[in-house]
């Protein structure tokens, strides 16, 4: 029987890394954080995760470069991540939720599960998608079931 490796969710650094990269941890400092004599220094990019972590597998170069490959605009952007995370985390409570059931035949069924999140997470990207913009988007997913299915 093959095991299959979970991953927890970190949606909220997943829905801004898939969009923005990295630097939308960055941020200045407010007005009332710095005396007015001197001037604000330059905002420093955040370290997006400390050196020697593993990535969750949403949070990969790979995933990350076929998602900006997309050409999305903010609005759609915003609903890409909403859209993403929700079938991340059903896909991840799924896969929790039926290996704790005692059935003979787990892989099948988080196959058949995961086909239908799969085509529900199609259906809500192609409302708000462009024409040309729908390859790309089937490379994106085509790269991130690969992740997701190596564990990483």
């Amino acid at each position: 029987m093959r095991r299959v490796r979970l991953v927890i969710p970190r949606i909220l650094i997943t829905s801004a890394v898939l969009s923005f990269g990295t630097s939308v941890f960055a941020q200045e400092p407010g007005p009332s954080a710095m005396p007015q004599s001197e001037p604000a220094p330059a905002a420093q990019p955040a370290p997006a995760v400390p050196p020697g972590t593993p990535l969750p597998p949403w949070m990969s170069p790979e995933v990350i470069k076929a998602t900006v490959d997309i050409g999305m605009d903010q609005a759609q952007q915003q609903k890409f991540r909403l859209a993403v995370g929700d079938y991340i985390t059903k896909m991840n409570s799924m896969i929790t939720q039926e290996m704790r059931r005692e059935s003979v035949d787990k892989d099948r069924t988080i196959k058949r599960k995961n086909s239908a999140l799969v085509k529900k997470l199609d259906e809500q990207v192609k409302g708000f998608l462009r024409e040309d913009q729908w390859p790309k988007y089937l490379a994106y997913k085509d790269v991130l079931r690969s992740k997701l299915a190596s564990g990483g």
